[in-house]
């Protein structure tokens, strides 16, 4: 068995030699880059779990964030009440600076995310919030899409969304006018939305 292997030996050395002759490697050649740079995706766009990310290196060596989740302290938005939202971001760079948070009506901006540690930007949206930009007037519960949208020193931008729920609590499952009401006792003459905002 020794002698067989013996006599493959030239053979697979030949092959060896023509695969590297034909990758034009030589003797003291590196092997080629497996890193960022010479893979196949492209740097500058990712995304993450309900998350993407803009912007591109420019060979710069300066890569996006992503946004990599946003979590919700409590799952729906009461009356009287606020969700914290907490947006895990990170940067090959660690050059995120601001990020900002929007959502439905007018303006869409609700407000500036802030850090904190461990890449977390945390903000919180108040059932006034949403209500004086976008009347909560709904049976049920509604939901109502936000959007996170982090950007770092070289200007590039990352954004996710997050749908929050909003409902009534308690005996009436009835919103009119931003405030839950028993519309058996007193009657909601405004329009009732349906389940979505936009």
């Amino acid at each position: 068995m020794a002698g067989v292997t013996r006599s493959r030996r030239p053979v697979l050395m030949q092959m060896l030699a023509l695969l590297a002759s034909a990758a034009g490697w030589g003797c003291g050649d590196d092997l080629p880059s497996m890193g960022p740079e010479s893979s196949s995706g492209a740097v500058g766009s990712s995304s993450g779990s309900g998350g993407s990310s803009g912007g591109s290196s420019s060979g710069s060596g300066s890569y996006p964030p992503e946004v990599v989740d946003i979590g919700q302290d409590v799952l729906l938005l009461r009356e009287d009440a606020a969700v914290v939202l907490t947006a895990v971001v990170v940067d090959p760079d660690d050059e995120v600076i601001s990020g900002e948070l929007f959502g439905p009506g007018e303006p869409a901006k609700y407000a500036d995310l802030s850090p904190h540690p461990s890449d977390r930007w945390i903000a919180s949206v108040s059932w006034s919030d949403v209500d004086s930009r976008w009347p909560l007037q709904f049976e049920g519960e509604v939901e109502l899409p936000f959007m996170v949208r982090m950007a770092d020193a070289e200007g590039h931008v990352a954004e996710a969304g997050i749908t929050l729920r909003a409902a009534c609590g308690g005996l009436t499952n009835t919103a009119c006018g931003g405030e839950c009401i028993d519309p058996q006792v007193t009657p909601c003459t405004a329009a009732v939305v349906t389940s979505r905002a936009r």
